[in-house]
């Protein structure tokens, strides 16, 4: 009594990738082709199986293939607005960013000053002293509402929130500003500013020195920031098109913050 033996089948990223299967080699030891596992001979029109245009699991992806900006920037309005509603909407999206925030910043940053020492001629005694002076100093800054230029938030709310921009939107936009005020001596505090903001003035197309609202030089260095200003009724309600995005007209107005200071501190942060 014979048993049949049953060939398993291949499992699909096997039939996907071409594992498992025979090419057909012509005299000239040109593949031509390869086995389809019925004793016949399939046409295969790559080399890879995964570059395959013909293969019934491939052949409607047909991906473009540009530079990052390219295939980012036409639909980033659309990938932004789209997970802003999944943070809204989505339990299990907005638990994940939870999570993800929850495990980043935790309870906040700390500074832990640790100097070198002895590159500086010093000795350690005198280390220890001025790290515990410098973080005395950051926690007199940090732990309070002092650090905000807007006066609400402390440090290590403004990183949730910077962390948050960033998982939500793929970036996010901190300006450092140097205001004097009667309530704290520390005159450096920070502005969050939302990132719709940073755009190309009157949406003008993308250039090879200004895009998404960043100037470059010619090497990619930042030059510049580009920040829409903030609108007054009725066109804060209209998103970052205002009511010029309904065909009407607008006095709409861009700041240009340079990258850097002229003695070489940066005048705005971006996170990514």
């Amino acid at each position: 009594m014979s048993t049949a033996v049953t060939k398993p089948s291949l499992g699909f990223l096997a039939r996907l990738f071409g594992r498992g299967e025979s090419p057909s080699t012509a005299s000239d030891g040109i593949r031509f082709g390869a086995s389809n596992g019925n004793g016949g001979t399939s046409y295969r029109d790559t080399a890879y199986a995964g570059a395959s245009r013909i293969r019934k699991q491939l052949h409607n992806w047909q991906p473009s293939r540009a530079t990052a900006d390219a295939d980012l920037l036409p639909d980033y309005d659309m990938l932004v607005a789209r997970s802003r509603d999944l943070n809204r909407n989505n339990g299990v999206a907005a638990g994940a960013f939870q999570s993800l925030q929850d495990n980043a910043v935790g309870t906040g940053l700390r500074l832990a000053c640790d100097p070198d020492y002895r590159a500086l001629g010093r000795d350690k005694a005198w280390a220890e002293e001025w790290s515990r002076t410098t973080e005395s100093l950051w926690r007199t800054w940090a732990d309070t509402v002092n650090c905000d230029a807007a006066g609400q938030q402390n440090f290590h709310s403004l990183t949730q929130l910077v962390f948050r921009s960033s998982l939500e939107n793929g970036e996010a936009l901190c300006l450092p500003l140097w205001l004097p005020r009667n309530e704290t001596p520390f005159a450096t505090c920070l502005q969050l500013v939302d990132s719709d903001r940073l755009s190309n003035p009157q949406f003008v197309p993308a250039s090879l020195n200004l895009r998404g609202g960043i100037e470059t030089d010619i090497y990619g260095r930042p030059v510049a920031y580009h920040i829409q200003k903030q609108q007054d009724w009725p066109g804060i309600y209209f998103g970052i098109y205002g009511i010029a995005g309904y065909g009407i007209s607008t006095g709409m107005e861009w700041e240009r913050i340079p990258a850097t200071t002229d003695f070489g501190a940066a005048a705005s942060c971006t996170s990514t």
